[in-house]
């Protein structure tokens, strides 16, 4: 991209199994962590609704390669849009 963009990561419900926990890397460096903890440790396996919301990953203008993973026990719902790149 030509300019400097946000990725906005949508999160949605997280398992009630463990949790979750998202890396992002930007051109191989990792730059966020966001751990979803399941706060009873797989006791109940109740859908976890309280994580949902918007995660902000700055990106420089140019060429790059995001990648995201989920590194935890179970799932997480996740969507994403760019915000910032329509001149």
């Amino acid at each position: 991209m030509d300019r400097p963009t946000t990725l906005q990561l949508l999160v949605g419900d997280v398992s009630g199994w463990g949790g979750a926990n998202l890396k992002v890397r930007l051109d191989g460096e990792e730059i966020l962590t966001k751990e979803f903890a399941d706060p009873d440790d797989r006791e109940k396996t109740d859908t976890l609704t309280g994580y949902a919301g918007i995660l902000p990953v700055e990106i420089p203008a140019g060429h790059h390669t995001v990648e995201v993973d989920n590194t935890g026990h179970d799932w997480v719902g996740l969507g994403y849009r760019f915000k910032g790149t329509l001149g």
